[in-house]
């Protein structure tokens, strides 16, 4: 299953505060100015590398590039959000952002869009895009476009599997020929997996409702290619709050299809 990235290391950085820049974003902390990313520039970017490897600077685009400490690809497809920490400007948190992917080298060439998302509000929120293969991640701000932009922490998750077992699930993906929805364990306790399984590539949105029909939580609204993705929902509503115990319907929707599967959250 996915798991956070592992030491991340700064390189280069555009202007930003004396106490806030980049790093911030990959040190753990959330708390205050010190747990928050200020960044400025025309235009305002950060690197980050392998602790034992090199990257390029003179993107256009606010940026900032990640990769594994470890040297390795890996099959990335999770990242979480924090644009909040509670001090600063509200026009200034991060709001548009894209991942973007290279399992060459990092300049602008060597990168493929793989997720262009939206930051709904300021608490840690899950992004969820199709498995890739990637030996760099690349961390692109969209909005806002100008004047300072602020964030808080990035968290970027990574599927446990060899390269491999990449290929083999590059076959995989291949012959799925039906669409199908399940989670697990089922009943849970605090945290279940879903997975969902498409035939063909499609826009995706997944949905948690309750028994009344109210929206609990999106875990995905975007596309996905074909093949089996999986994300995880903890047990809270979107605004960060523990829901309570009961049934709960998740709903899956495609370009095509839209299957509706019952869960039951015990505590």
């Amino acid at each position: 299953g996915p798991k956070c990235h592992s030491t991340l290391e700064l390189v280069d950085a555009s202007m930003s505060h004396q106490k806030e820049d980049w790093q911030n974003a990959i040190d753990e902390d959330i708390s205050g100015w010190d747990g928050t990313a200020s960044v400025k520039g025309e235009p305002p970017y950060a690197i980050f590398k392998f602790k034992d490897g090199t990257v390029s600077a003179g993107m256009e685009q606010p940026w900032a590039i990640f990769a594994f400490s470890d040297g390795t690809t890996k099959m990335v497809q999770h990242l979480k959000l924090m644009t909040d920490t509670n001090v600063g400007y509200d026009e200034r948190w991060v709001r548009a952002f894209r991942v973007m992917v290279s399992t060459t080298g990092t300049d602008a060439g060597d990168f493929t869009t793989v997720y262009s998302g939206r930051q709904r509000y300021g608490y840690w929120l899950t992004h969820m895009f199709a498995a890739t293969a990637a030996k760099y991640v690349k961390f692109v701000v969209d909005e806002p476009s100008h004047g300072w932009r602020q964030l808080g922490e990035i968290e970027l998750m990574v599927a446990d599997i060899t390269g491999s077992q990449m290929a083999n699930q590059e076959t995989e993906i291949a012959v799925v020929q039906e669409f199908n929805v399940r989670n697990f364990p089922n009943p849970f306790n605090l945290e279940t997996t879903i997975e969902v399984t498409l035939p063909a590539a499609s826009h995706v949105k997944v949905g948690v409702y309750n028994l009344l029909g109210q929206q609990v939580q999106v875990l995905a609204d975007h596309s996905l290619n074909a093949g089996s993705h999986r994300m995880r929902w903890n047990g809270r509503n979107e605004y960060g709050e523990t829901v309570p115990c009961g049934i709960y319907y998740l709903r899956v929707q495609t370009a095509d299809h839209v299957k509706v599967h019952r869960m039951l959250l015990l505590k």
